[in-house]
C-alpha cells in the first residue's frame, strides 16, 4: 500500500490508521496502532449504507463474538 509521512488520521481518538489491508463489498479492513495496548489491532470500517441496518449489526456482532 501506499506509504505517506503524514500523521496516521486518529478513529475515535485512540486508533491510529496505518495501513489499508483490504476491502470487501461491507468495508475495509486496516492495521492500526493501539496506543493504549501498546500493539497493532486489525479495524474493520463498515460501509455508510451498512451502518444503519439492524441484520448487518446483528451479523456483525456475531462474527465478532467468533473472533
Amino acid at each position: 500500500m501506499k506509504q505517506t509521512t503524514e500523521p496516521a488520521p486518529l478513529l475515535v481518538g485512540r486508533y491510529a490508521l496505518e495501513e489499508q489491508l483490504g476491502r470487501s463489498r461491507t468495508g475495509m479492513v486496516w492495521r492500526s496502532r493501539d496506543p493504549l495496548l501498546r500493539r497493532s489491532v486489525a479495524v474493520k470500517l463498515i460501509h455508510p449504507r451498512l451502518a444503519e441496518d439492524p441484520g448487518f449489526a446483528q451479523a456483525l456482532a456475531r462474527e465478532a463474538r467468533h473472533v
